[in-house]
């Protein structure tokens, strides 16, 4: 299999995502797996909280995403 080396998105280390477990962070960028783990579980209950307000909007307004307006 082809590597494909990419950029970690919390600690910056290059690795390979065919060979180690990753997770997408976002759109187009990657992690390792225990990094976004650990960075998850520093988030603040005011972040937690926020995250899972917006995701009731968007499941309410049945919206891929929330516009600037509702915002």
């Amino acid at each position: 299999m082809a590597k494909h080396i990419v950029i970690c998105k919390y600690c910056g280390e290059k690795f390979d995502a065919n060979k180690e477990p990753y997770v997408m962070a976002s759109s187009r960028r990657y992690a390792h797996a225990s990094c976004a783990a650990a960075a998850d579980a520093s988030k603040t209950q005011e972040e937690r909280d926020k995250e899972a307000l917006e995701a009731y909007i968007k499941q309410l307004f049945n919206i891929p995403k929330l516009t600037p307006k509702i915002n």
